[in-house]
């Protein structure tokens, strides 16, 4: 998408950025803890990850993600697989906006054994396996976890 910049980090005051291990291309984005106050471990300034099925959202035959991405004062929710925009919102609104579309989906959850963080799964009425948000590990719950 046009308007896409690679995450410099965070604005110093001397107008100097603080660097993204993302951005710069040192770290894969989306692998990690999601640690960078700008762009949540994308790699892209004003980017939102979800897991927000698109199949939920207008396309039952679509595989994709939605993901929120803030173009000026405007922001766009955008398939990752198809690169549809669902929705269009200023951008003040994003997180709004996509926690709202996340409120109507099936919701689980389930504590990490590692670090004892909560993991919320949209979209999801039960999880067999996941990598934990906070800490990265993975976690297998085995095929008769409810």
């Amino acid at each position: 998408m046009e308007g896409l910049r690679r995450c410099r980090g965070v604005l110093l005051c001397d107008g100097s950025y603080t660097g993204c291990p993302y951005g710069d291309g040192d770290l894969t984005p989306l692998t990690r803890s999601y640690d960078c106050l700008v762009c949540h471990g994308s790699g892209i300034e004003g980017f939102i990850a979800t897991i927000l099925p698109h199949e939920s959202f207008g396309d039952p035959d679509c595989c994709g993600c939605l993901n929120g991405i803030v173009l000026g004062d405007r922001a766009d929710i955008v398939c990752n697989e198809c690169q549809v925009v669902v929705r269009t919102a200023p951008a003040s609104e994003l997180q709004q906006t996509l926690d709202e579309m996340e409120s109507t989906l099936d919701m689980c959850s389930d504590m990490c054994p590692h670090c004892g963080s909560v993991n919320l799964f949209p979209g999801f009425s039960r999880m067999v396996a996941y990598v934990c948000r906070e800490c990265g590990r993975p976690v297998n719950l085995g095929p008769d976890a409810t």
